[in-house]
């Protein structure tokens, strides 16, 4: 089993949205682009997480966070 999972959790710049191509884009592009320019990383999440995707996730998620 691999140590981290990639949650699709993005935080960018608005300066990654300039120039962007037009119409309908992979945002690869946006990425390339920020490779190219040093200005792509990632970091690792070491706190509590949960994921409530569905209402049935809501309570149980809920009762974890008030557990404490």
């Amino acid at each position: 089993m691999a140590p981290f999972i990639y949650t699709g959790i993005q935080i960018v710049s608005h300066r990654l949205l300039r120039d962007p191509p037009d119409g309908p884009f992979s945002t690869n592009v946006l990425w390339s682009r920020a490779i190219e320019e040093g200005r792509l990383y990632g970091t690792s999440f070491s706190g509590r997480w949960f994921e409530v995707g569905d209402p049935a996730s809501i309570a149980p998620t809920e009762a974890a966070l008030t557990s404490d």
